[in-house]
């Protein structure tokens, strides 16, 4: 049962991506949209955690949902930007391979074992996010292939933001915080800290479709997160929840956006991927 969660956490993360693309291209702002996305979700969270009872709300549980509300807020907003002026293909691969943010925590917080192989699959991820970072790309005004640094300064952002909700995912198991509560709170704090920057404009009708339809795929890919985590140990599912998105949102960028993927980035895809599938196998 495990494995036909991921299987839904793949296909809810990929759409979550898929559709910041598509509402670029329709003219809908990143924090438009990212505010649209997380308004919805905590109407949807509120639901299921008025349906479910409620639960206890302690200061560690409200610590835990705050790490993963602000950290994916900003996460949201600047993977959303990123896509607007950069490659898809490689802003998936990066954004996802935020894996590596929880396995660093763990070593630092909750004193895990480095080893050799640990160590080999940090450096993967990192040197390939190096490499497709460094990857020129086709556009600016002169139409000509160049590094877009502020591509890179906005994945980047993204890359270590969305390590909060990665880590908030594994510190409620680990303390054994309600996984309704923390899916109501998480995005109900996102959605105030979004609202409160954008001030008269956060919302805007033309969003209003594309950030409900990535708000149901974002909530369905953090509850079956979580409810993979029941089953399967963290070293098993976030590998997966990320590592699939990133071979479909290839898919993507080369059959539907028509996007290049130069030799350099193909390399960094490639340890990208060859990082995560280290740290999946030796824990």
């Amino acid at each position: 049962m495990g494995f036909l969660y991921l299987f839904f956490v793949v296909v809810a993360i990929t759409t979550t991506a898929l559709v910041a693309k598509l509402a670029a291209r329709r003219g809908v702002s990143a924090l438009a949209l990212s505010n649209a996305l997380f308004f919805v979700s905590t109407l949807l969270g509120a639901v299921v955690f008025w349906r479910h009872g409620g639960a206890e709300i302690t200061p560690r549980a409200l610590a835990i949902c705050a790490l993963g509300g602000v950290g994916g807020a900003f996460a949201v907003l600047a993977f959303n930007q990123a896509v607007r002026i950069g490659h898809f293909g490689y802003s998936n691969a990066i954004y996802r391979s935020a894996f590596l943010v929880p396995v660093i925590f763990a070593l630092v917080a909750l004193d895990a074992p480095l080893g050799l192989p640990k160590a080999v699959g940090i450096a993967c991820i990192l040197a390939g996010i190096f490499l497709m970072s460094c990857t020129p790309q086709l556009g600016g005004a002169s139409g000509k292939a160049a590094i877009n640094l502020r591509w890179v300064a906005l994945i980047l952002l993204a890359f270590f933001l969305s390590g909060g909700p990665r880590i908030g995912q594994t510190l409620t198991k680990v303390h054994h915080v309600d996984d309704v509560l923390y899916l109501f709170l998480s995005y109900a704090i996102g959605a105030v800290i979004l609202i409160a920057i954008s001030g008269k404009s956060a919302f805007q009708r033309a969003a209003l479709p594309w950030g409900s339809l990535a708000a149901v795929a974002s909530y369905l890919g953090v509850w079956f997160t979580l409810k993979a985590l029941e089953r399967l140990s963290p070293h098993v599912v976030f590998p997966i929840s990320l590592s699939g998105p990133i071979l479909l949102g290839l898919g993507f960028s080369l059959v539907l956006f028509r996007e290049r993927i130069a030799p350099r980035g193909w390399a960094g895809i490639a340890l990208g991927l060859g990082g995560i599938a280290v740290l999946s196998v030796w824990k």
